[in-house]
C-alpha cells in the first residue's frame, strides 16, 4: 500500500483539543490533533495507527493511505468553487500550508476532499468533504463571499439565486472553535456586529445544495494599525495585534542591522521574499513594492520556520499567519536614523494591500479646504473604484473620519470655519479605499492654515497669538500654537524673537519658544536667533560662526570641527553646546572643548605647496639625518626636521615626520633601543631613497612596504599616522604664493568649446604649472572630453563663485594637480577619475551618478570639500580607491555614500563628517586596507567599517544604528575619546583598545 505525507506545521501556542466524531454532513470542520488519526470514510477520530483510509497526525507530518492528490486552488488564496473527482491540470506538490487542497479515493473508489484550515502545536484544523456515491463533483455554493468593514459591523455580500435559501454561520478562528448559526436568509447580503475575537471566520452555505459553502476570515479591526514597531534585537512582533513582546508573537528579530531586519518565523508562519525596488538601464523595473496586490505566499514549504528571513530598509514582505490572514510588513528609515516597521493586515481577505497617498496638496481658499493627489498609477487595481478619505485630529490627538470624497476622484475638499477662539490650524491625513472594501495607511499627517497668507497683518497677529498661546495649560492648546507658529514659517520669527528677548515673557514661554526655533521648522532662521539671544545675555559681540546655525546637523557639525582649534570660537562653541538640538553635534562640540591639543589653526592659512613650480619650492632636506642623530640631542633632531622637510615629496616627509614624533614620544634622556631604531629607519630611508621619490611613487608598492617597516621599527605606534595631519598642514597651509608665480589662462564666458580647446592644448605639453580660470555658470564637458584621459602635472582649474563642471574630468599620470572653487557632477559615471596622479581640491563639490571619484594608483588630498550630497538616496561608493590609492581629507563631509578600498586602497579622516546611508562608512576588501578617523562624526544606518583591514578612531562621535565594526576587520580605538551615541551597544572584544594617533 502506498503512503502519502502531508508536511504541517506546529503554530503559535498551545490551545484546548476538540474532536467531531463522525461525518455530521458535508463541508465540515475536523480537528486532528497530534499523535491520532481520522477515518476518511467515517469522521470518527482513532489512535494513530496508520491503515488504509485514515489520516495520521504524527510529529507535524500528515500522514495518508491511500496517497493525498494536490490540487491546485490554493495560490490565489481561494479555495476551489468545482472539485471533480478526475481534476483537470493536476500539479505535483511544491509546498502545503494553510489553504492547500487536496483529493483522495479510497479503497472502496469512493472519494473526497480535503482543505487544510489552520495548524496549532496541538493539531490540525481541516475541511473534510467524502462525497455522496454516483456524484462526481463537489460545488461550492455560493460562487464567492465579500466581506465589508463598516466601522464596528461586518456586511458579507454574495452572489445569490434567486428563491434559495442561505445559511450563515460565524466562529472566532482557532481549532477549539465551532461555527455558530446566525441565521437563514433569502439573498444575498447579511449584517451583524463584529465578534469579540482578533479574527473571526464566516461561512455562507446554500441550503440545499452539496453543503460545501463560501468561507471568509476577517480582522476584528477596523483599520491596520498606524503605529510603527521599533524591534530590536530579541523583540517578538504580534502581526495581528502590533503587540511587542508580548505572549503570542508571530515573528522573532535576530539581528537588526540598522538597515536589514533579520527575523525568524514562530512556526506555522510562511513569508514570501522582500520586495524592493531596483532600476534597469531602461527604467524601473516593477515589483511587487508599490503593488496592491503583491504575492501572497500561500504555499510554501515547511522548513521556513528555522530560516532566517532579511527585510531590507525601504522594502515589504509579505507573510500569512497560522490563522490564515495575509500581513504585509514594510521597513522604513525615521528621521534619527533608525528602522521603522510597520504592518498592514488584509483585514476581509480581499488580497488587497492599498498603498498610502503620496504627497498632497492642500489649498485653502474662500473658506474652504481642497486636498488633491496625483492620479493612481497601474499598481492600483481598478483605480476608478478608489476613493479618499480625510480625517482630522481632535484636541485630544485622536484621528476622526471627517469626509469621504467621490469614487475615482483624486481630491476632496470640505467647507471648514474657525471659531473667533480658535487657532485657525487643522492637522489632516488622507487613506485610500475601495468603497466599503481595504483601505490603505494613512498618508503623513499635514497642517493646513485657514488664512489668507496674502494679508500681512493678519499673519503677524496670528503669530503673536500663537506665542501667547504657548502659554497655555492645555497639552493639545500649546501643539496646536506651535504647529501654527510652524505654518507661518519665516513671517512667525519676528513674534518669536520678540518673545524669547523680553523678560516679561517668563522663563517658561522663552523655553518654548527656544525649543520651537531649534526644532528644525525654521531653517537656520531659527538657531541663528537662538545663538543670538544667548550671545547678548553672555556679553558675547560679533555674529554667529559660518555654518554653526546651518539648518542640516551635519553641516554645523562641520562648522564646529573648522572651529576647533581657533581661540576666538571657543565662547561661541560653548553656546552652541547648549542650543545644539542634536545629541550627536552636542557630543561632538563637547569632544572639541575638551581637547586638551587642539589642532593649529592658522587665521590666514597660506596657499597649496604644489603650485608653486618645483624650481622654486623651498626644498631644504638635504642633511645625513644618521650625523644628525648622533651628534645632537633626540628633541631638536626631531624639531631640524619639521624645519626643513621636502613636504613635496609625500612618502619620505610622512616618514621623517613619523621618526620626528617617535623621539619626541621617548624618555628624557632616550634609551639606547630608541635610538638605534630611529637611527636604523634614518639608514633606511637614504639607501632607499629611489623607491620613496616623486618619480616612483607611481606604483605606490616598494613606498608602502618601506613605510610599514618602518612602522613597526618605530613600535607600531600610530607615528605614521600622526605625521599624516602635519604633513596635510605643510602641503595645504604653509606656503604664501607670489604675485606672478603662474600663469593665468581666463576661460571665455560665451565660448562652450573654449574649456575643451585649452585642456586638450595643455595636455600636449604634459607639465604647465599655469591657472585655468573658469567663470560662474554651467560649463558641460563634453563626451568626447569626459573619455579623454588628460596628462597635465601642474595645473590649476580654479572657479568663481558658482562654477559647475558637468560630466568626467579624467586625469592620467599627472602631478601637482590642483581644484579649487568647483562643484563638478558626474552625469555619467564619476566627476573625477583620476589614473597614477597626485590631486589636491580645496572647497570643491563632487556628485556622480555611480560614484563621485575613482581612483587608481593615484593619491587624493581634499580640503573643505563636499563630496555625494544628504538628498541622495542610492546609497552607493562615493570613492572607489583601488590599486594602493591614497584618500586624505581635511574639513569635508562625505555624505549619501561609502568609501570602497580596494587592495592597498588607503583613507584617512581629520575634522570631517561622514554619513554613508545604509551602507557602512569605509568598506575594506583585504588586510591592506587602511582607515584613520580623528575628529570626526560617523552618522549612519550601518557600521563604521566592514569587510576587511584596519581602522584607526580617535576623538570621534559614531550615530550609528549598528555595531561600529563588524567582518573581518581589525580596530584600534582609543577609548576615552570615541563617544557613541546611536543604537550601537559597542565596539565587542575584539577591538584593541589604543591612542594612537594623538597630534
Amino acid at each position: 500500500m502506498f503512503f502519502g505525507a502531508l508536511y504541517l506545521w506546529g503554530g503559535l501556542a498551545a490551545v484546548p483539543m476538540n474532536t467531531l466524531d463522525c461525518f455530521q454532513e458535508p463541508g465540515e470542520d475536523y480537528w486532528l490533533e497530534e499523535g491520532s488519526s481520522l477515518d476518511l470514510r467515517t469522521g470518527e477520530t482513532l489512535d494513530g495507527e496508520l491503515s488504509a483510509g485514515r489520516l495520521v497526525l504524527s510529529d507535524g507530518v500528515l500522514l495518508a493511505s491511500p496517497e493525498l492528490v494536490p490540487l491546485g486552488g490554493a495560490d490565489a488564496g481561494q479555495p476551489l468553487r468545482v472539485i471533480r473527482r478526475e481534476p483537470a491540470g493536476l500539479r505535483s506538490k511544491t509546498g502545503v500550508g494553510v489553504g492547500a487542497e487536496y483529493l483522495f479515493v479510497l479503497e472502496d473508489d469512493s472519494w473526497g476532499y480535503l482543505r487544510v484550515l489552520g495548524s496549532w502545536p496541538a493539531g490540525v484544523s481541516l475541511e473534510v468533504v467524502l462525497a455522496p456515491k454516483g456524484v462526481t463533483e463537489l460545488i461550492r455554493e455560493p460562487r464567492w463571499l465579500e466581506a465589508r468593514l463598516d466601522q464596528s459591523e461586518y456586511q458579507l455580500i454574495w452572489d445569490s439565486t434567486e428563491g434559495r435559501r442561505y445559511r450563515i454561520e460565524g466562529r472566532a478562528a482557532g481549532p477549539d472553535q465551532t461555527f455558530a448559526n446566525l441565521g437563514e436568509i433569502e439573498g444575498g447580503s447579511w449584517s451583524g456586529p463584529a465578534l469579540g475575537s482578533e479574527v473571526m471566520e464566516y461561512r455562507v452555505t446554500a441550503l440545499g445544495g452539496s453543503g460545501l459553502g463560501v468561507r471568509r476570515r476577517v480582522v476584528r479591526q477596523t483599520r491596520s494599525e498606524d503605529l510603527p514597531a521599533i524591534l530590536p534585537k530579541g523583540a517578538r512582533w504580534n502581526l495581528l495585534t502590533g503587540e511587542v513582546n508580548g505572549a503570542l508573537y508571530h515573528l522573532e528579530v535576530t539581528q537588526n542591522q540598522g538597515q536589514n531586519l533579520i527575523f525568524a518565523l514562530a512556526e506555522g508562519m510562511r513569508a514570501g521574499p522582500a520586495a524592493k525596488s531596483s532600476i534597469k538601464r531602461s527604467g524601473a523595473r516593477p515589483s511587487d513594492l508599490g503593488s496592491w496586490r503583491p504575492s501572497i505566499p500561500w504555499q510554501r514549504d515547511a522548513e521556513q520556520p528555522m530560516r532566517q528571513h532579511v527585510l531590507p530598509a525601504g522594502a515589504t514582505l509579505c507573510l500569512i499567519t497560522p490563522e490564515g490572514v495575509p500581513v504585509r510588513i514594510r521597513s522604513e528609515i525615521a528621521r534619527d536614523g533608525g528602522l521603522l516597521h510597520w504592518r498592514q493586515l488584509d483585514l476581509c481577505g480581499s488580497g488587497l494591500f492599498p498603498s498610502a497617498p503620496g504627497e498632497p496638496r492642500a489649498v485653502f481658499a474662500q473658506g474652504r479646504v481642497e486636498v488633491s493627489f496625483e492620479p493612481l498609477t497601474r499598481a492600483a487595481p481598478d483605480p476608478g473604484r478608489v476613493r479618499l478619505v480625510l480625517e482630522e485630529a481632535d484636541e485630544d490627538g485622536e484621528w476622526v473620519r471627517l469626509a469621504v470624497g467621490a469614487v475615482g476622484e483624486r481630491s476632496i475638499g470640505l467647507d471648514s470655519k474657525v471659531s473667533v477662539d480658535a487657532l485657525p490650524i487643522v492637522r489632516f491625513r488622507v487613506r485610500q479605499e475601495y468603497e466599503g472594501g481595504p483601505h490603505s495607511p494613512a498618508s503623513e499627517p499635514f497642517n493646513v492654515l485657514l488664512v489668507d497668507r496674502d494679508d500681512a497683518a493678519t499673519l503677524k497677529d496670528l503669530a503673536e497669538r500663537g506665542v501667547l498661546a504657548l502659554r497655555e495649560e492645555a497639552y493639545g492648546r500649546r501643539m496646536q500654537a506651535r504647529a501654527l507658529l510652524l505654518a507661518l514659517g519665516p513671517e512667525a520669527l519676528p513674534a518669536l524673537e520678540a518673545a524669547l528677548t523680553d523678560p516679561a515673557s517668563g522663563t517658561e514661554t522663552r523655553s518654548s519658544v527656544r525649543d520651537l526655533l531649534l526644532s528644525g521648522g525654521f531653517g537656520p532662521g531659527g538657531q541663528r536667533l537662538v545663538l543670538l539671544a544667548m550671545a547678548r545675555e553672555e556679553g558675547l559681540e560679533g555674529d554667529v560662526p559660518r555654518g554653526l546655525d546651518a539648518s542640516e546637523a551635519l553641516y554645523r557639525a562641520l562648522a564646529v570641527l573648522e572651529l576647533a582649534g581657533r581661540p576666538s570660537a571657543s565662547d561661541w562653541l560653548r553656546l552652541a553646546a547648549h542650543a545644539e538640538p542634536d545629541p550627536a553635534v552636542t557630543a561632538l562640540i563637547n569632544l572639541v572643548l575638551e581637547d586638551p591639543e587642539p589642532p593649529q589653526v592658522l587665521d590666514q592659512p597660506g596657499d597649496l605647496l604644489v603650485l608653486l613650480p618645483p624650481a622654486r619650492r623651498p626644498l631644504r632636506e638635504s642633511r645625513d639625518w644618521v650625523q644628525e642623530l648622533r651628534s645632537g640631542a633626540p628633541e631638536e633632531l626631531a624639531a631640524l626636521i619639521r624645519g626643513t622637510v621636502d613636504a613635496s615629496q609625500r612618502d619620505r616627509a610622512m616618514a621623517l615626520l613619523a621618526v620626528a614624533h617617535y623621539l619626541e614620544a621617548a624618555e628624557n634622556p632616550p634609551e639606547a633601543r630608541t635610538l638605534e631604531s630611529a637611527e636604523i629607519a634614518l639608514r633606511m630611508l637614504d639607501r632607499v631613497r629611489p623607491a620613496l621619490s616623486a618619480e616612483s611613487e607611481a606604483s605606490g608598492l616598494p613606498a608602502r612596504a618601506l613605510l610599514d617597516l618602518i612602522d613597526a621599527l618605530l613600535d607600531g605606534e600610530g607615528h605614521l599616522l600622526r605625521s599624516q595631519r602635519e604633513l596635510a598642514s605643510l602641503q595645504l597651509d604653509s606656503w604664501p604664493l607670489p604675485d606672478g608665480a603662474r600663469e593665468q589662462i581666463v576661460v571665455p564666458a560665451d565660448d562652450e568649446g573654449a574649456l575643451r580647446e585649452i585642456l586638450l592644448e595643455l595636455s600636449r605639453e604634459k607639465e604647465v604649472y599655469v591657472d585655468i580660470l573658469i567663470p560662474a555658470g554651467r560649463h558641460v564637458l563634453s563626451e568626447a572630453l569626459s573619455s579623454q584621459r588628460l596628462g597635465v602635472s601642474g595645473m590649476r582649474l580654479k572657479g568663481e563663485e558658482g562654477t559647475v563642471l558637468v560630466g568626467t574630468l579624467r586625469l592620467e599620470h599627472s602631478r601637482d594637480v590642483v581644484l579649487e572653487n568647483l562643484t563638478i557632477e558626474g552625469n555619467r559615471t564619476s566627476a573625477l577619475w583620476i589614473t597614477e596622479t597626485e590631486l589636491f581640491a580645496r572647497d570643491v563639490t563632487l556628485s556622480g551618478i555611480q560614484r563621485a571619484v575613482q581612483a587608481q594608483g593615484a593619491s587624493l588630498v581634499l580640503d573643505r570639500c563636499r563630496i555625494g550630497n544628504l538628498d541622495s538616496s542610492s546609497n552607493a561608493q562615493l570613492i572607489w580607491l583601488a590599486q594602493g590609492s591614497v584618500l586624505e581629507a581635511r574639513n569635508s563631509a562625505f555624505l549619501g555614500g561609502n568609501i570602497y578600498l580596494d587592495e592597498g586602497g588607503e583613507a584617512h579622516f581629520d575634522r570631517c563628517v561622514l554619513d554613508a546611508g545604509a551602507r557602512p562608512t569605509v568598506q575594506g576588501r583585504s588586510a591592506t586596507s587602511r582607515a584613520s578617523l580623528r575628529d570626526c562624526l560617523v552618522r549612519g544606518r550601518a557600521g563604521c567599517m566592514s569587510g576587511a583591514g584596519t581602522i584607526w578612531l580617535e576623538r570621534c562621535v559614531l550615530d550609528l544604528a549598528a555595531d561600529p565594526i563588524y567582518q573581518a576587520v581589525t580596530c584600534v580605538a582609543c577609548p576615552d575619546s570615541v563617544v557613541l551615541v546611536g543604537a550601537a551597544s559597542g565596539f565587542g572584544p575584539h577591538v584593541q583598545q589604543r591612542c594612537c594617533l594623538g597630534r
